[in-house]
């Protein structure tokens, strides 16, 4: 099925934000008819220079600053002002962390201030899914960038690019084919609002207190405080409960001695794989991984 020019403006209005001009929506609409498939078309414009330019950052942020996906009118909002230029990227950074949603995430933070430690360790959690190292945190913090400045930083990231570019992908032709009328049978069905939910499987990285959290994709740690300046956050008092059909509890051990065990009072349910990530150093390079813990469930 060809997709008509006016179906090319509802995809340019889901993923670019804007409207097609006459002569690009008859260019890709008359493609359709020969040279190109309709999911062809949709890619091109999902993988667009201007799409990765100024759409896929303002998804990246929601992700990074709410743990969320952008809802419609604020992804069109924010992102035609910052293509716009009326706002930059730094600005709307600072406009997302001075929100009440931020601030329910991360705790009070000023987008001008000089980070702390904590602030910074929390983004490694909630935007990169892990545990910064001591060297990588004192590195954010000695830099001299405010607040904003560092979030930006995360937010444009090789790292968190790399994480959630196929994500971000499928949100966004999700939405082009959503917002499509008359729908096009060639596509896959999209019968629920794209709107919603996170861009990425829920995460949680434990903690050196006591955790009581439900997530898809849990990251403890066994290394000593004295090793990484954090210690360990895999502990007795946790309560982790997987949310999916292929939860993981993914361990790291970067102190090479001793058994890598289970501690004893864990409450693990619902986890389907549990990993240890040594890097072949724990227990000496071969310890064995003991897993007998009757709270594993």
């Amino acid at each position: 099925m060809a997709l008509s020019a006016a179906q090319i403006q509802q995809i340019y209005l889901a993923v670019l934000q804007r409207s097609a001009s006459t002569a690009d929506a008859n260019a890709w609409s008359t493609a359709t008819n020969g040279s190109l498939t309709d999911a062809q078309v949709i890619s091109d414009i999902v993988s667009s220079p201007e799409a990765v330019e100024y759409v896929d950052p303002i998804v990246r942020l929601y992700q990074a600053a709410f743990g969320r996906i952008p809802d419609e009118a604020g992804l069109k909002g924010w992102e035609n002002s910052f293509k716009s230029g009326a706002l930059s990227e730094l600005q709307i950074v600072s406009d997302f962390i001075s929100s009440a949603e931020f601030t329910a995430r991360y705790g009070a933070t000023n987008p001008n201030g000089a980070p702390t430690s904590a602030f910074v360790q929390l983004l490694y959690q909630n935007v990169l899914g892990r545990q910064g190292s001591q060297s990588e945190v004192s590195g954010w913090v000695n830099s001299g960038q405010t607040d904003a400045e560092i979030m930006l930083g995360f937010v444009n990231s090789a790292e968190f690019i790399s994480d959630t570019n196929s994500a971000v992908n499928t949100f966004l032709t999700n939405a082009a084919i959503y917002n499509l009328s008359p729908a096009d049978p060639s596509l896959p069905a999209v019968t629920s609002s794209p709107y919603s939910g996170s861009l990425l499987a829920s995460k949680y990285v434990l903690t050196p207190g006591a955790d009581h959290a439900s997530a898809n994709i849990f990251y403890g740690d066994l290394t000593p405080y004295n090793i990484n300046g954090v210690g360990p956050t895999l502990n007795s008092d946790d309560v982790l409960t997987g949310t999916g059909n292929n939860s993981q509890l993914i361990v790291t051990d970067g102190y090479a001695s001793g058994l890598d065990a289970i501690p004893a009072g864990i409450s693990i349910t619902n986890i389907q794989n549990i990993i240890l990530n040594t890097n072949g150093n724990a227990g000496n390079g071969g310890a064995a991984w003991n897993l007998s813990h009757p709270l594993i469930s």
